[in-house]
């Protein structure tokens, strides 16, 4: 009548299918859109949670809290650890103040006395902190000691010799009741001192 095809409502309402390939390329993008996306917060996760376990490690393993620069610390002497040293030898070695705090607890010391930098770094965890207060800070064992000399024949009578560290005597103190020796006393039993002439 009109001189065209009639249409059917039906034709008007549904739209033929897209081809196969239009429906992959759109797939395609809509994953490659969401993997950036996972890939992105990944990252971040990964980088938030590799500065939380850093931090947890250098807090267990320092105590960079109570330490500074400019602070006054001890070394302890490692060969009293691996047992290479004197038995007279000290605990502590030192005073050295630190310069710089480096990560995983390590610090770059300098010698107070002659005040060269230590070329060895060194960590916290071997650090005993200076007491301005207490200047000879020691642990229950160690004990700060003064040299004094009496003779031979008056070590016997003394009550604790087995506290007295012997630093140095004559060849002939087995032979000799008069030979003088050189003793080491703890500060605590100098109440005992002016019971022997020196």
């Amino acid at each position: 009548m009109y001189c065209r095809s009639a249409k059917l409502p039906i034709d008007l309402s549904i739209k033929p299918p897209k081809s196969i390939e239009q429906v992959n390329q759109k797939v395609l993008q809509a994953f490659g859109m969401m993997r950036e996306a996972i890939n992105t917060k990944i990252d971040l996760n990964i980088t938030n949670a590799q500065k939380h376990q850093k931090r947890n490690f250098n807090n267990r393993h320092s105590n960079s809290k109570v330490l500074s620069p400019g602070a006054s610390v001890y070394i302890k002497n490692s060969k009293q650890i691996h047992r290479m040293g004197s038995k007279m030898e000290p605990r502590w070695i030192g005073l050295y103040k630190i310069i710089e705090l480096l990560d995983k607890g390590r610090v770059i010391l300098e010698n107070i006395n002659t005040g060269k930098k230590l070329k060895d770094i060194y960590n916290i965890a071997n650090f005993k902190v200076y007491d301005s207060n207490n200047k000879a800070e020691e642990d229950g064992k160690s004990k700060i000691k003064k040299t004094i000399s009496i003779s031979y024949s008056k070590i016997k009578k003394l009550e604790c010799r087995d506290e007295l560290v012997l630093i140095g005597v004559n060849k002939e103190l087995n032979n000799s009741t008069q030979t003088d020796c050189f003793l080491q006393f703890p500060l605590n039993l100098e109440k005992m001192l002016p019971k022997f002439s020196t």
